[in-house]
């Protein structure tokens, strides 16, 4: 059964520190972190080209083994949805029946379940990669070399590198990755040999829907 969730986000603390994240280029709303990792998430997930919403602690779960409380519920622009839990791996031992049994309960309210472990949100440093995008990105948009931008990798992929000779800076890639117009691959990085990619427009991939894509995409694979 579910419910909406009557948690509330931790008050700042000398020992917790809590976030509002703004998130402009995905959705209007400020979206909470309880951690450092769940913020590191967030910044990660709002860069994946088909999302459309982020929401913390969206709902209350009750299952055959107690309560349940996701950390997100993410939207897409299939309309598929996947609620997310956010765990470091060192902590995910005890948790398994649990979250199992609150994914077998998803399923059947057409809910994608996503495991986020720190070792894929933080991997090779892409939460890093990220927070870079998005600081880039909040100078004021040049429309004019965004469609330029747009017009050049219409022909096909192009490096960071051969993107930067014909002109485009650092903050034309950025804010186009941020409104979810070009890909730079699931490690965000921008290194001169990084490929950069149009944003697939269809809605689904092979009838794989938007949910799935980005469980792999959060997995790197």
């Amino acid at each position: 059964m579910m419910q909406p969730s009557s948690r509330k986000v931790v008050h700042r603390s000398p020992t917790h520190s809590v976030w509002l994240l703004s998130l402009p280029h995905v959705q209007s709303d400020p979206v909470e972190a309880e951690s450092s990792l769940e913020k590191d998430f967030v910044h990660l997930a709002a860069l994946f080209h088909a999302v459309t919403s982020i929401k913390h602690q969206p709902f209350h779960l009750t299952t055959k083994v107690g309560g349940y409380t996701p950390d997100f519920l993410i939207g897409f622009r299939d309309r598929s949805q996947c609620v997310v839990e956010v765990k470091p791996q060192e902590l995910l031992s005890g948790h398994e029946e649990k979250l199992a049994d609150a994914a077998e309960h998803l399923r059947a309210h057409d809910l994608h379940f996503v495991l986020a472990l720190d070792t894929s949100i933080r991997a090779d440093d892409r939460h890093e990669n990220a927070l870079l995008l998005r600081r880039y990105a909040k100078g004021r948009v040049n429309t004019f070399s965004q469609g330029r931008l747009l017009e050049t990798l219409s022909i096909g992929p192009q490096s960071v590198g051969k993107l930067r000779d014909l002109g485009f800076t650092i903050a034309d890639l950025a804010q186009a990755v941020c409104h979810h117009k070009i890909s730079l691959g699931a490690n965000l990085r921008i290194d001169d040999d990084q490929e950069v990619f149009l944003v697939d427009k269809q809605v689904s991939t092979e009838g794989v829907s938007h949910a799935v894509q980005f469980e792999r995409w959060l997995a790197n694979s």
